[in-house]
């Protein structure tokens, strides 16, 4: 092993279960010849290698890197079709309420193989314009999280689960704020730091609204202000609303969501005549 191949090993190393350092082996272009599955790979992917962690000659973990030409939803709705076919289950996900989250936290997906006590878990980011970079990681030493019964769902509002995660473009910086409500009204706010304009930056969260249904009504924009009003989808009695708000001589944005029912539709709502 060359002096680079030498540091990048002992970079990469970490201790296994059993606390011993774990044997790492890089592999340019290649993936481990014991994985417990063949790994499917999407149309156009390139494999770009993987590095395996062994602990006396057996495989214990690996990580395998590809550059695929899908967006990343695109990439983890591949492997949630392939997968089960190959005995991997995906691990629910615990419901989270909607607003504005990290990319990252959306663009993982963990599968199980609970005969065989081992786990992977499927990693999907932005990379270039047009392509994503698709980490899986495999563990074959623990259950890891497909262990055990899973944990009780934390409550998420009916208003909550309205409201749909939403992500900023590659290369905005989100700085996530507060979000609350009840089931009748759910609202969450963040700041973005970006040159992008208050149209620009709407635009693209719009474009997120729209592929879970909701239905623009109208749009104000006034100034470095731009607000929207929305149908939500499958929900007669509902409203959203969005708005972006460039900060005067500073690239930043606040960003509002807001999804709410008309009172008259509230059971046992009541309130004065005017």
């Amino acid at each position: 092993m060359d002096s680079l191949g030498e540091l990048a090993a002992r970079l990469l190393s970490h201790l296994g279960p059993d606390l011993r350092p774990l044997d790492v082996e890089l592999l340019p272009g290649q993936v481990p010849g014991e994985l417990p599955l063949e790994l499917p790979l999407p149309p156009g992917a390139r494999l770009l290698g993987s590095v395996a962690y062994r602990s006396d000659g057996a495989l214990q973990q690996a990580i395998v890197l590809l550059d695929v030409e899908l967006s990343p939803e695109d990439a983890l709705s591949f492997y949630h079709r392939e997968l089960p076919a190959r005995g991997w289950s995906a691990l629910p996900r615990a419901p989270q309420p909607g607003g504005f989250v990290l990319s990252s936290m959306l663009a993982v997906q963990t599968f199980c193989q609970v005969e065989r006590d081992s786990w992977l878990s499927v990693t999907a980011q932005p990379h270039s314009e047009n392509r994503t970079e698709v980490r899986i990681q495999i563990d074959l030493s623990t259950a890891g999280p497909c262990s055990g019964a899973p944990e009780p769902a934390p409550y998420v509002s009916y208003a909550g689960e309205r409201l749909p995660p939403l992500t900023v473009p590659p290369g905005v910086r989100l700085y996530p704020g507060g979000s609350g409500g009840s089931d009748d009204h759910w609202f969450a706010h963040a700041l973005a730091e970006t040159d992008l304009s208050a149209v620009e930056l709407e635009a693209y969260l719009a474009g997120q609204l729209e592929r879970h249904g909701w239905e623009r009504v109208a749009t104000s924009s006034a100034g470095p202000v731009v607000c929207s009003a929305w149908r939500v989808a499958g929900e007669d009695d509902w409203q959203g609303i969005l708005v972006v708000a460039e900060w005067p001589g500073r690239p930043l944005r606040s960003l509002l969501a807001t999804v709410e029912r008309t009172p008259v539709a509230r059971r046992g709502w009541w309130a004065p005549l005017a």
